[in-house]
């Protein structure tokens, strides 16, 4: 039994519901990530109570890696933030790899630290444990340390960005089931991402690029048709802005998004992000994305 205390009466009901999408019987997620369980609410509890039912054997807990695998793999993750989010200006608001929420002083955000945990989850449910673990250190420090969280997960679907995908969506759920999108959101990372396959793939879904059918619309806002129809056929290019070595969530501060939104809205951004990597070379992003899931020192800083 898990209780909840303090939470509203309908969020248990919303969490068993979201928990049960992992039974295999709904067929729901990948194979590799189903859990046979049963979750149900005990409403004759003194306070919320969820009653979990294991009906089969429990998915075994990674093995860690070893502290130099770890540090390796961060650091390409850290290369990546250098060459993509600081280099490419993805994010106006991130100037280092250690320290996010720069520039931001005039709307009262201060730069704070970026936090780097790392999991060997190799399945779903240990992922999401590894997200929520991440989460309560963020919320539990001041901004100032802790500014935004870069979850790295080397060994979660990899090679499989529907897998990704489809966990994605449940912890986006998890986090309005839970009552904290109001305070922090979340936005995804992976090496073969692809937005047509995020479901849905012609609408807006939290944490991901907006579909490839609106982005046309979208940049009518800031440029006009002459220039667009020079790069409008690469514009699926612009899932390299969330190809990233290893699969990663990024939790993000609520109020820190919004503070941003003040100085640039964040369609200009995608925007500009959108045009940038539909004019750069096809093969100049592979082959630098290549180096960065291979590399074994620190990628220079941008000048």
């Amino acid at each position: 039994a898990v209780v909840l205390p303090g939470v509203d009466p309908e969020v248990p009901m919303e969490i068993a519901a979201l928990m049960m999408e992992l039974s295999p019987a709904q067929g729901a997620v990948a194979a590799e990530d189903a859990v046979d369980w049963d979750v149900r609410v005990l409403s004759a509890a003194p306070e919320p109570t969820l009653l979990i039912h294991m009906k089969g054997s429990a998915i075994p807990a990674p093995a860690e890696a070893a502290a130099p695998l770890r540090e390796v793999e961060t650091q390409r993750i850290q290369n990546w933030v250098q060459r993509v989010i600081i280099g490419m200006k993805v994010c106006p608001f991130t100037q280092s790899v250690n320290l996010a929420a720069t520039g931001l002083e005039k709307v009262g955000v201060y730069p704070g630290g970026i936090y780097y945990p790392y999991s060997s989850a190799t399945s779903l449910i240990h992922s999401l444990g590894a997200t929520w673990e991440a989460l309560d250190r963020m919320l539990a420090a001041p901004p100032a340390e802790i500014s935004t969280v870069l979850l790295v997960l080397p060994r979660y679907s990899p090679d499989d960005h529907a897998r990704f995908a489809t966990a994605s969506n449940l912890l986006a759920r998890g986090l309005t089931s839970i009552g904290v999108d109001k305070q922090v959101s979340a936005v995804f990372f992976h090496p073969f991402y692809d937005r047509n396959r995020v479901d849905p793939p012609d609408a807006p879904t939290h944490g991901h690029l907006p579909p490839h059918s609106f982005i046309l619309q979208m940049l009518l806002n800031f440029f006009d048709l002459e220039e667009i129809e020079t790069f409008d056929k690469k514009l699926e290019q612009n899932d390299f802005s969330r190809r990233s070595p290893y699969p990663m969530i990024n939790l993000l501060r609520s109020e820190q998004v919004e503070a941003a939104e003040q100085l640039t809205s964040g369609l200009k951004v995608y925007c500009a992000n959108a045009r940038k990597m539909a004019l750069s070379d096809r093969q100049d992003l592979v082959r630098e994305l290549a180096k960065d899931m291979t590399a074994t020192a620190p990628r220079p800083a941008a000048k």
